[in-house]
């Protein structure tokens, strides 16, 4: 019976091991994620400001 009761123990202890690692990894992409949005959101911007520089180019050539 405690031979029983320390497997369960160990296989819970281990299965919030692997949870908490899971969470970890899952936290590090959703930043990474968030980060990589910025960034695209940064380069629409220059390419919508480059874009207007260029229509401006082209009203005053």
């Amino acid at each position: 019976m405690i031979f029983l009761e320390v497997n369960i123990s160990l296989s819970l202890y281990f299965f919030l091991f692997v949870c908490r690692k899971m969470m970890t990894v899952i936290y590090l992409l959703h930043f990474y994620s968030i980060f990589f949005n910025l960034q695209l959101l940064y380069f629409s911007l220059l390419q919508q400001k480059f874009d207007f520089l260029q229509q401006k180019a082209k009203i005053y050539a």
